[in-house]
């Protein structure tokens, strides 16, 4: 089973009848293959280990698993597991990766309770050293994945363990685009790369591949935008209408506001698109100068100085007039300080967007 189970192949036991258990010899057996072990006695414990949970009998997505509990000294002075006393590991075995984890397959879940002692307890324990509790935080850092990265080391990662960390790098640098994107980012995506993953292929499925409908939103909410404060912001909207018409959800519509954000000439990208009956969900994304998370925190909303959002209450063009209204105090504050002159916005004609196809240039009101 050892040998076996070195070669990726993982060894599930399952043990029928009423008697002559031998239910140790099972465990053990699971344990050494890195699999799962059942005890069947009746048709409802078959159907949930080979159906309902057939998954996560029979396929192991995560091997040599070890779950360490920490809780917050200052509430919590002791506690105790119940139960799992066959699967309990000495505090200082957590910084052993040679010491056998668990496993867990597809789908499955588990509780553990925990017997609690007050902070303010007069009960006396010893301490266990956590293997977390102690790491320095590194606000910095890129990603989670990348921490992972150099936790593990490069000798040690696998294929399948490159491939999941270099798909969270990707996606939290944004393809190493974003500025948390530094030179040890690079160099742990290196590392990833040196155990022969299909870098290429992971991006492309995980990152850019989009939908026949995707790409038809993607043309229209372009086609409608608009460039307003003089030219330094362009803005696009997308109706529930029109997302009924596409076929699409909100989540085939992020792609959208990036597309916006690296138009030529723009200091800013404003995307917003009808979620419910006069609401409306706001992204917002700046190539620099402009702080759009003072803007987003500013009707409720949160995210960083690049890129931000919110929801907000009223009609589309009560909704798109708030935001650069915000965007042009800004804009006009940046300027001043830099000795350039203000940024000119006028109304929207009479209450109504601007007519794209009759040369008229689009304005928006700084009020609403």
């Amino acid at each position: 089973a050892e040998e076996k189970r070195e070669g990726g192949v993982s060894l599930t036991c399952l043990g029928f009848g009423m008697d002559n258990y031998k239910d140790n010899k099972m465990e053990a057996l699971a344990d050494y293959g890195n699999g799962n072990c059942w005890y069947i006695d009746t048709i409802h414990e078959a159907r949930k280990a080979l159906v309902t949970e057939g998954g996560g009998t029979f396929i192991t997505v995560a091997k040599d698993v070890k779950i360490q509990v920490d809780f917050n000294p200052a509430l919590v002075k002791g506690y105790r597991l119940i139960g799992y006393e066959d699967r309990l590991m000495a505090a200082e075995d957590f910084a052993n990766d040679e010491k056998d984890g668990g496993e867990i397959g597809s789908g499955h879940r588990m509780t553990a309770l925990y017997e609690i002692v007050p902070a303010d307890s007069d009960f006396s324990f010893g301490e266990a050293a956590s293997r977390y509790q102690n790491n320095e935080i590194q606000p910095a850092a890129s990603s989670t994945s990348e921490l992972i990265a150099l936790m593990i080391g490069k000798e040690r990662l696998t294929k399948e363990i490159a491939e999941a960390l270099y798909m969270g790098i990707v996606h939290d640098t944004g393809i190493f685009r974003f500025s948390c994107t530094s030179s040890r980012t690079m160099m742990v995506a290196g590392w990833l790369m040196d155990t022969g993953i299909d870098f290429t292929k992971i991006t492309d499925d995980t990152f850019f591949r989009v939908s026949y409908h995707e790409n038809q939103i993607l043309g229209r909410a372009l086609l409608e935008s608009m460039l307003v404060l003089d030219r330094r912001v362009i803005v696009s909207t997308v109706r529930r209408k029109q997302m009924d018409f596409y076929q699409v959800t909100p989540k085939d519509l992020s792609g959208i506001i990036q597309q916006l954000r690296v138009t030529e000439g723009v200091e800013a990208a404003l995307f917003l698109y009808e979620s419910g009956n006069q609401e409306y969900k706001v992204s917002m994304r700046s190539n620099g100068r402009l702080d759009v998370a003072a803007i987003a925190g500013y009707f409720g909303g949160g995210g960083h100085r690049l890129a931000a959002g919110c929801t907000m209450q009223g009609t589309e063009l009560d909704v798109m007039n708030n935001i650069i209204r915000k965007m042009d105090e800004q804009l006009r504050e940046l300027n001043a300080r830099a000795g350039e002159d203000p940024v000119s916005a006028g109304p929207a004609p009479s209450g109504r967007k601007p007519d794209l196809h009759s040369g008229e240039e689009p304005t928006c009101s700084p009020e609403s």
